[in-house]
């Protein structure tokens, strides 16, 4: 059974644009974030980078609240 390495990034969406910024990855938040590429661009280098989506958030969230639901990536351990 494979075992995986998670990757948790939560995304702003302060201005209520599809999308947004990565603001947050496995809880931390990144630093200059409002000037980091935009969350289509990361999650092509992930995927490239051989992690797997396995979940996407809400996108646009019904309430406020939900918008900080993680994207979740996975690739299996080395």
């Amino acid at each position: 059974m494979p075992k995986w390495d998670y990757l948790f990034i939560v995304v702003d969406d302060a201005h209520g644009n599809f999308g947004g910024r990565p603001r947050y990855v496995n809880g931390q938040e990144l630093p200059d974030w409002k000037q980091g590429p935009h969350i289509f661009a990361v999650m092509n280098h992930l995927v490239w980078k051989g992690w797997e989506p396995v979940s996407f958030g809400l996108g646009y969230p019904i309430k406020k609240e939900l918008a900080k639901l993680p994207m979740v990536f996975r690739r299996p351990k080395a």
